[in-house]
Parts: structure tokens; C-alpha cells; sequence
């Protein structure tokens, strides 16, 4: 399933490619599955691709 990602240069991490190129970078985040006892699991419908996904975040 391909997932249009928008456009990419108009996001943070984007803006910041522009500033510092292919240079490494290291950006911290977090996700979490959270499972009730039916099994089921929460998720959260991502803003930036529209797309279902664990809940998590970065800076």
C-alpha cells in the first residue's frame, strides 16, 4: 500500500533537511501499543498522512 506522504519539504522534519542536508541526524520519539483484554488495540489517525498508527510522538 503506497502512502502519500504529502509534501515532505513543507514538514519540520523537511525544513530541517534543508537547513543541515544528509548529515545525520538523530530525532527522538516514542511510540506504544496499548491491547485491551479483548484484544483490541488503540490507535490514533495520523494528522500529517491521514493514515491509522500507534500512538507515539516526536519533538
Amino acid at each position: 500500500m503506497a502512502v502519500d506522504v504529502g509534501n515532505f519539504s513543507d514538514s519540520y522534519l523537511g525544513k530541517l533537511r534543508k537547513k543541515i542536508g544528509h548529515d545525520l541526524l538523530h530525532v527522538p520519539g516514542s511510540g506504544i501499543l496499548i491491547e485491551n483484554f479483548d484484544g483490541k488495540i488503540l490507535l490514533q489517525k495520523r494528522s500529517d498522512l491521514g493514515i491509522w498508527d500507534m500512538p507515539g510522538g516526536s519533538p
